[in-house]
């Protein structure tokens, strides 16, 4: 805390003179200020007057405030490197999200979300944070804030359709599928002409389906059209399969749109129709019907037992290695 300037040839206390500038001592009265302005250059008296500055109550006031000012500086830039890390690290959860959707696994410690998350920290200069980032108690990959963020991405997709308004008429693709759970599922996307008169179309979206009348199903993309800002009069056409929950003509979907908007012109999905034509073809043909019903009849058997499906890829991966 002591300090000789050469040109003065006098010592002062840099922790007072700190402390009395900035005027972080309140309480303390200095006495004596050889130390902190005029400067002490009596230099038979020194060792004295050292020791008695030392444990003078001002001196040690002014070492501790100075110290606590000092730690307030570095916790405060401490919190906001550690803010700057936990950010880069939250937006490093957007990277990794879009490529499986399905994040979670069996548990979520050996969930896909997680092993990608840590295969991507591997080549990032975050890599060391990354890792003490999956660690926390403070989970910020947990089951809501990830869906939080699928939620954010999911509206900033929408953004995106503003192309559709634009065009003001639209038309839509229904289908329905089932997933992996044995819950039904309606797809929904998009069809328009953009400003260059090229055709584009968007998925916009998997949604859960409890019931699979015509009239759940319709309030479904009422619901998708509001989200999406887009009148129900603009559609212009609608796409189906041939379920009868759709193209149905008494309370199909195709039809009961229709009497809420005439110009919704319903045509049958021609990929399907194309599947139909086909399937009607080969049956006409014996050798390529009875071949057909035998690639089924396989498909069943060896799908039906996991045993039978696992024999089944060991002997096509050695006809293939061999």
């Amino acid at each position: 805390w002591l300090v000789l300037y050469k040109t003065r040839k006098k010592a002062f206390c840099t922790v007072c003179r700190f402390a009395t500038v900035k005027k972080l001592n309140s309480f303390s009265k200095c006495g004596d200020d050889a130390f902190i302005s005029i400067g002490m250059n009596n230099w038979k008296d020194c060792p004295g007057k050292l020791g008695v500055r030392e444990k003078s109550n001002y001196h040690r006031e002014c070492i501790y405030k100075v110290h606590a000012s000092t730690n307030q500086v570095n916790v405060d830039v401490q919190k906001e490197i550690k803010q700057a890390t936990n950010r880069s690290c939250f937006l490093e959860q957007f990277k990794c999200i879009p490529y499986l959707m399905r994040v979670r696994g069996h548990t979520d410690d050996e969930s896909n979300f997680q092993k990608l998350f840590e295969l991507v920290s591997t080549n990032n200069r975050l890599d060391k944070e990354i890792k003490q980032w999956l660690k926390k108690k403070c989970q910020y990959t947990s089951h809501d804030i990830i869906s939080e963020q699928i939620k954010e991405m999911y509206h900033q997709a929408f953004s995106k359709l503003r192309q559709v308004k634009q065009s003001e008429i639209f038309s839509v693709v229904i289908d329905e599928t089932r997933d992996v759970s044995e819950h039904e599922q309606l797809v929904f996307a998009v069809r328009w002409v953009g400003s260059n008169y090229e055709v584009a179309e968007e998925f916009v979206g998997l949604y859960g389906c409890t019931k699979m009348d015509a009239i759940f199903l319709l309030n479904i993309i009422k619901d998708v059209l509001l989200q999406m800002g887009l009148d129900l009069k603009n559609i212009c056409g609608q796409t189906y399969d041939s379920a009868s929950v759709l193209q149905g003509k008494a309370f199909g979907e195709a039809t009961l749109l229709k009497k809420e908007n005439p110009k919704a012109l319903s045509i049958h999905c021609l990929n399907h129709s194309l599947n139909l034509v086909l399937q009607e073809a080969a049956k006409s043909c014996l050798m390529v019907r009875s071949a057909l019903e035998a690639v089924h009849k396989v498909h069943n058997i060896i799908h039906a037992s996991a045993k039978k499906l696992a024999i089944f890829k060991n002997t096509s991966y050695q006809i293939n290695a061999g």
